[in-house]
């Protein structure tokens, strides 16, 4: 009697730590981003700074989910800002904004260096968020 009574503890002791992890998945939710843009045919770069999108999700490989949609956000604004067309757009994602901050240095760090190409901040102005179209 007791073994079946230390069990079944046991048993509903692990129920409610798979339950908690399992809601603490599903509230982890928001990734930080930023984004890079640039075209083959000049030799402007922009770059925007850390953004936390609180609807943004990784899925469980830890890829952003929707990640074309973020890229493309960025893509049409700097066309839209720059009036060129074929711009090409990459995000950068991670949960710590502390991580993604240091890559964003580095990659400044590598643009700046550089005596070919010239760096652009993207405005403030511009959010990785999606609009109503996108969703």
């Amino acid at each position: 009697v007791m073994k079946n009574i230390k069990a079944i503890v046991l048993l509903f002791a692990f129920s409610l730590c798979a339950i908690s992890f399992a809601q603490s998945k599903k509230e982890a939710k928001g990734v930080y981003l930023f984004g890079v843009a640039g075209s083959f045919t000049d030799s402007i770069v922009y770059v925007t700074d850390v953004q936390f999108v609180a609807d943004a999700q990784l899925d469980n490989k830890g890829l952003l989910m929707e990640r074309a949609v973020y890229s493309n956000r960025l893509k049409s604004f700097v066309e839209q800002e720059d009036g060129l067309s074929g711009r090409t757009a990459a995000v950068f994602y991670h949960k710590k904004k502390s991580s993604l901050e240091k890559k964003l240095k580095k990659i400044k760090g590598k643009y700046r260096k550089s005596k070919v190409l010239i760096l652009h901040e993207v405005p403030a102005e511009f959010k990785f968020e999606k609009t109503e179209k996108e969703e």
